[in-house]
C-alpha cells in the first residue's frame, strides 16, 4: 500500500467518508468498517493511525474500535489511547477499567458498503 498512489487516495478518501459518517454516541468495529470498503482492516487501521492534526480535528477516528470493543494492551500508545478512551467516555460509552467497551447493539453503527466490491487498484480519480 503506497501512500502515493491512486488506489491508496481513493481509498483513503472513501474511508474518511465512512468515518466522518458515524454519528456522535455510535461506534463501528474497524473490521466491520474495513469489510464495507473492501480494504483489509490493518489497512483502515494504518491510514486512520496517520491522521494529521488538521484531519484529526474533523474525522471522528474514535470512534473505530476494535474486535469486540478490547482495546487489549496499549503497546506503545498509551497517550492515544487514553484519547480514544476519554473521548467515547464524553460519548456516553462505557469504559470498563480492562480497556473494554462495553458494545450495546444500540450503539453499533453500520457503514454504508457501496464499495463492498470496490477493487481499489482500478479505480479511477473522483
Amino acid at each position: 500500500m503506497s501512500g502515493n498512489s491512486l488506489a491508496y487516495a481513493n481509498m483513503k478518501r472513501a474511508l474518511f467518508a465512512a468515518v466522518r459518517a458515524i454519528p456522535p454516541g455510535r461506534v463501528v468495529e474497524m473490521r466491520t468498517l474495513a469489510a464495507a470498503l473492501n480494504i483489509p482492516p490493518r489497512h483502515a487501521a494504518f491510514i486512520l493511525s496517520k491522521l494529521t492534526a488538521e484531519e484529526a480535528e474533523v474525522i471522528p477516528a474514535h470512534r473505530v474500535v476494535p474486535k469486540a470493543g478490547d482495546f487489549g494492551k496499549p503497546e506503545g500508545r498509551r497517550e492515544a489511547l487514553a484519547r480514544q478512551l476519554a473521548w467515547l467516555r464524553a460519548e456516553g460509552h462505557e469504559v470498563r477499567a480492562n480497556r473494554h467497551l462495553a458494545l450495546a447493539a444500540t450503539r453499533l453503527w453500520q457503514p454504508d458498503d457501496r464499495h463492498r466490491s470496490t477493487i481499489w487498484a482500478d479505480e479511477e480519480e473522483g
